[in-house]
Protein backbone atom coordinates (compact mmCIF):
# COMPACT_ATOMS: atom_id res chain seq x y z
CA UNK A 1 0.00 0.00 0.00
CA UNK A 2 2.85 2.63 0.98
CA UNK A 3 4.43 2.26 -2.69
CA UNK A 4 1.01 2.52 -4.01
CA UNK A 5 0.70 5.54 -2.03
CA UNK A 6 3.81 6.78 -3.08
CA UNK A 7 3.45 6.25 -7.35
CA UNK A 8 -0.30 8.17 -7.07
CA UNK A 9 1.67 11.26 -5.47
CA UNK A 10 2.57 12.50 -9.79
CA UNK A 11 -1.35 12.28 -10.32
CA UNK A 12 -2.77 13.77 -6.57
CA UNK A 13 0.14 16.14 -5.85
CA UNK A 14 0.21 15.76 -2.49
CA UNK A 15 1.70 12.59 0.19
CA UNK A 16 0.20 10.60 2.49
CA UNK A 17 0.24 10.94 6.12
CA UNK A 18 -0.71 8.07 8.39
CA UNK A 19 -2.67 9.51 11.37
CA UNK A 20 -5.30 8.19 12.24
CA UNK A 21 -7.81 9.89 15.46
CA UNK A 22 -10.04 8.25 17.56
CA UNK A 23 -12.00 10.02 20.20
CA UNK A 24 -11.46 8.11 23.67
CA UNK A 25 -13.32 10.40 26.05
CA UNK A 26 -15.78 13.31 25.79
CA UNK A 27 -15.62 15.79 29.00
CA UNK A 28 -14.10 12.64 31.01
CA UNK A 29 -16.56 10.58 30.09
CA UNK A 30 -15.06 7.36 27.95
CA UNK A 31 -16.90 6.89 24.70
CA UNK A 32 -17.56 3.35 25.08
CA UNK A 33 -20.14 4.76 27.85
CA UNK A 34 -22.25 6.97 26.26
CA UNK A 35 -25.70 6.08 24.92
CA UNK A 36 -24.12 7.11 21.33
CA UNK A 37 -21.67 9.48 19.83
CA UNK A 38 -20.21 9.72 16.16
CA UNK A 39 -16.76 10.27 15.28
CA UNK A 40 -15.50 11.96 11.81
CA UNK A 41 -13.18 10.31 10.40
CA UNK A 42 -10.44 12.43 7.79
CA UNK A 43 -7.93 11.72 5.87
CA UNK A 44 -4.75 14.11 4.68
CA UNK A 45 -1.24 14.28 3.73
CA UNK A 46 2.13 16.13 4.31
CA UNK A 47 2.53 18.37 1.59
CA UNK A 48 5.48 20.41 2.17
CA UNK A 49 8.50 20.69 3.78
CA UNK A 50 7.22 21.02 6.94
CA UNK A 51 5.00 17.66 7.09
CA UNK A 52 2.22 20.56 8.12
CA UNK A 53 -1.57 18.67 8.00
CA UNK A 54 -3.31 19.52 4.56
CA UNK A 55 -5.96 17.93 3.10
CA UNK A 56 -6.16 15.59 -0.23
CA UNK A 57 -7.50 17.82 -3.20
CA UNK A 58 -11.17 17.49 -3.42
CA UNK A 59 -10.93 16.54 -7.31
CA UNK A 60 -9.54 13.08 -8.52
CA UNK A 61 -9.41 12.51 -11.76
CA UNK A 62 -10.12 8.33 -11.86
CA UNK A 63 -10.56 7.99 -15.69
CA UNK A 64 -7.57 5.28 -15.96
CA UNK A 65 -5.96 6.16 -12.72
CA UNK A 66 -5.86 1.98 -11.36
CA UNK A 67 -4.05 1.45 -14.56
CA UNK A 68 -1.62 3.81 -14.42
CA UNK A 69 -0.87 2.64 -10.70
CA UNK A 70 -0.73 -0.72 -12.16
CA UNK A 71 2.04 0.03 -14.73
CA UNK A 72 3.92 2.94 -12.25
CA UNK A 73 3.93 0.27 -9.52
CA UNK A 74 5.10 -2.46 -11.09
CA UNK A 75 7.87 -0.23 -12.22
CA UNK A 76 8.59 1.07 -8.99
CA UNK A 77 11.12 -1.63 -8.11
CA UNK A 78 12.96 -1.37 -4.93
CA UNK A 79 15.97 -0.39 -7.26
CA UNK A 80 13.97 2.38 -8.34
CA UNK A 81 12.83 3.15 -5.37
CA UNK A 82 15.59 3.09 -3.08
CA UNK A 83 19.36 2.96 -5.17
CA UNK A 84 18.20 5.62 -7.46
CA UNK A 85 16.45 7.73 -4.61
CA UNK A 86 13.20 8.34 -6.65
CA UNK A 87 10.99 7.69 -3.37
CA UNK A 88 12.96 10.75 -2.52
CA UNK A 89 12.77 12.70 -5.41
CA UNK A 90 8.73 12.23 -5.40
CA UNK A 91 9.35 13.62 -2.00
CA UNK A 92 10.82 17.06 -3.35
CA UNK A 93 8.10 17.11 -5.76
CA UNK A 94 5.72 17.24 -3.33
CA UNK A 95 7.66 20.22 -1.58
CA UNK A 96 7.49 22.11 -4.66
CA UNK A 97 4.05 21.89 -4.95
CA UNK A 98 3.18 23.58 -1.96
CA UNK A 99 1.29 26.75 -2.75
CA UNK A 100 2.62 28.58 0.31
CA UNK A 101 6.36 28.03 -0.34
CA UNK A 102 7.91 30.92 -2.10
CA UNK A 103 8.99 30.77 -5.77
CA UNK A 104 12.74 30.34 -4.56
CA UNK A 105 11.71 27.13 -2.29
CA UNK A 106 10.08 25.89 -4.77
CA UNK A 107 12.74 26.00 -7.81
CA UNK A 108 15.27 24.50 -5.15
CA UNK A 109 13.20 21.73 -4.04
CA UNK A 110 12.95 20.76 -8.14
CA UNK A 111 16.56 21.19 -8.57
CA UNK A 112 17.39 19.26 -5.75
CA UNK A 113 15.13 16.40 -7.50
CA UNK A 114 16.36 16.63 -10.88
CA UNK A 115 19.79 16.43 -9.83
CA UNK A 116 19.30 14.15 -7.27
CA UNK A 117 17.42 11.32 -9.59
CA UNK A 118 20.32 12.37 -12.38
CA UNK A 119 23.78 11.68 -9.43
CA UNK A 120 22.47 8.32 -9.63
CA UNK A 121 21.54 7.37 -12.91
CA UNK A 122 25.32 9.06 -13.50
CA UNK A 123 26.94 6.59 -11.15
CA UNK A 124 24.82 3.93 -12.21
CA UNK A 125 26.25 4.46 -16.08
CA UNK A 126 29.65 5.40 -13.99
CA UNK A 127 29.95 9.23 -16.07
CA UNK A 128 30.52 12.40 -14.85
CA UNK A 129 28.85 14.31 -12.07
CA UNK A 130 29.32 17.44 -12.61
CA UNK A 131 25.72 19.15 -13.11
CA UNK A 132 25.53 19.78 -16.31
CA UNK A 133 26.73 16.10 -17.84
CA UNK A 134 25.00 14.36 -15.54
CA UNK A 135 21.36 16.25 -16.29
CA UNK A 136 21.99 15.82 -19.69
CA UNK A 137 22.49 12.28 -19.93
CA UNK A 138 19.30 11.89 -17.01
CA UNK A 139 17.56 13.68 -20.27
CA UNK A 140 18.82 11.76 -22.74
CA UNK A 141 17.93 8.27 -21.17
CA UNK A 142 14.44 8.88 -19.43
CA UNK A 143 14.10 10.28 -23.53
CA UNK A 144 12.36 13.42 -22.21
CA UNK A 145 11.25 16.52 -24.28
CA UNK A 146 12.74 19.88 -23.04
CA UNK A 147 13.08 22.13 -26.27
CA UNK A 148 9.74 23.40 -26.05
CA UNK A 149 10.22 24.37 -22.09
CA UNK A 150 14.11 25.88 -22.39
CA UNK A 151 12.15 28.03 -25.23
CA UNK A 152 10.21 29.20 -22.71
CA UNK A 153 13.07 30.45 -20.53
CA UNK A 154 16.45 31.03 -23.18
CA UNK A 155 15.56 32.35 -26.54
CA UNK A 156 18.20 30.47 -28.56
CA UNK A 157 18.22 26.90 -26.17
CA UNK A 158 20.55 25.65 -28.74
CA UNK A 159 23.18 28.51 -28.26
CA UNK A 160 23.34 26.76 -24.91
CA UNK A 161 26.20 24.73 -23.61
CA UNK A 162 23.84 22.25 -22.32
CA UNK A 163 20.58 22.76 -23.94
CA UNK A 164 18.91 20.42 -21.59
CA UNK A 165 20.26 22.31 -18.45
CA UNK A 166 18.27 25.64 -19.54
CA UNK A 167 18.18 26.58 -15.97
CA UNK A 168 21.17 27.19 -14.82
CA UNK A 169 21.54 30.49 -14.25
CA UNK A 170 18.15 30.00 -12.22
CA UNK A 171 19.13 27.35 -9.94
CA UNK A 172 22.73 29.42 -9.24
CA UNK A 173 20.78 32.73 -8.47
CA UNK A 174 19.31 30.91 -5.83
CA UNK A 175 21.61 28.82 -4.69
CA UNK A 176 24.35 31.42 -4.63
CA UNK A 177 23.41 35.08 -5.18
CA UNK A 178 24.72 35.04 -8.58
CA UNK A 179 23.63 36.08 -11.44
CA UNK A 180 21.07 38.80 -10.72
CA UNK A 181 17.64 37.55 -12.41
CA UNK A 182 13.70 39.56 -12.17
CA UNK A 183 11.18 37.82 -10.61
CA UNK A 184 9.23 37.76 -13.13
CA UNK A 185 11.82 35.29 -15.32
CA UNK A 186 12.81 33.37 -11.89
CA UNK A 187 8.80 32.30 -11.65
CA UNK A 188 8.86 31.26 -15.32
CA UNK A 189 11.74 29.10 -15.17
CA UNK A 190 10.71 27.68 -11.68
CA UNK A 191 6.98 26.54 -13.52
CA UNK A 192 9.13 24.92 -16.73
CA UNK A 193 11.31 23.22 -14.72
CA UNK A 194 8.64 22.27 -12.54
CA UNK A 195 6.86 20.61 -15.68
CA UNK A 196 10.43 19.00 -16.72
CA UNK A 197 10.32 17.37 -13.65
CA UNK A 198 7.07 15.75 -13.51
CA UNK A 199 7.96 14.67 -17.18
CA UNK A 200 11.25 12.55 -15.52
CA UNK A 201 9.55 11.06 -13.05
CA UNK A 202 6.75 10.50 -15.53
CA UNK A 203 9.35 8.37 -17.85
CA UNK A 204 11.35 7.00 -14.85
CA UNK A 205 7.78 5.58 -14.08
CA UNK A 206 5.91 4.66 -17.21
CA UNK A 207 8.57 4.85 -20.05
CA UNK A 208 8.57 7.02 -22.81
CA UNK A 209 5.65 5.93 -24.41
CA UNK A 210 3.03 7.15 -22.40
CA UNK A 211 0.56 8.31 -23.84
CA UNK A 212 -2.61 6.53 -22.79
CA UNK A 213 -2.39 8.35 -19.08
CA UNK A 214 -1.97 11.65 -20.70
CA UNK A 215 -5.92 13.05 -18.90
CA UNK A 216 -4.07 12.27 -15.42
CA UNK A 217 -1.96 14.74 -15.66
CA UNK A 218 -0.85 18.05 -17.04
CA UNK A 219 2.54 18.02 -18.82
CA UNK A 220 2.69 21.25 -20.86
CA UNK A 221 3.67 24.49 -18.80
CA UNK A 222 0.47 26.87 -18.24
CA UNK A 223 0.52 30.17 -20.22
CA UNK A 224 2.08 33.01 -18.92
CA UNK A 225 -0.30 35.69 -17.38
CA UNK A 226 1.50 39.81 -18.52
CA UNK A 227 0.25 43.01 -16.53
CA UNK A 228 0.38 46.25 -18.13
CA UNK A 229 1.99 48.73 -16.25
CA UNK A 230 0.97 51.88 -15.21
CA UNK A 231 1.01 55.01 -17.40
Amino acid sequence: MTKILEVSQLIQETAPRYIRTKITAIDNTPSDDMDAHYEVLKSGGTSNVSAAFAPFPDKVIWTNFSEYVEEAYDNYTPYVRENLHLRQVLGYYIDARDPNRPVEGKLLSVCSAIELLALWHAREEQISEATGEKIQHLITKLDVETNDLAQMVVSEPSNLNIPEYFWRDARNHVSHGAPNMPIGDLIATQGAVMVLLKRIIRNQLLGSENESFEKLYSMELRPSISFAEES
